[in-house]
């Protein structure tokens, strides 16, 4: 069994997204590094998690794309620059080939 790092993406629950601190696997960073719980904590840091966490609700129905705009919108931002990165653009051909 793989054993498991101080990485986020690891975590099933991901309740930090929502603002829940409560009862983290013993992996998670913020057991392992008090300036990560502290950072989580912020005002600024909660209502971006709530934010992200707000965007799920269409997981699966929104492009990459369209989740960004969502995320931007709630953050309150009215113009947003993004980049285009040709990897993607190769990842993107080899899955419609399928």
């Amino acid at each position: 069994m793989k054993s498991k790092s101080s990485v986020c993406s690891d975590c099933p629950k991901k309740r930090c997204f929502k603002g829940d601190l409560s009862n983290p696997p013993p992996f998670c960073p913020s057991v392992h590094y008090s300036q990560a719980k502290e950072t989580l904590q912020t005002t600024e840091n909660q209502r971006m998690a709530q934010d992200v966490a707000r965007t799920w609700k269409e997981y699966g129905k929104l492009t990459r794309v369209e989740e960004t705009i969502e995320y931007a919108r709630l953050q309150g931002h009215r113009k947003i620059g993004l980049a285009f990165c040709v990897g993607l653009s190769e990842e993107a051909r080899l899955f419609s080939q399928r």
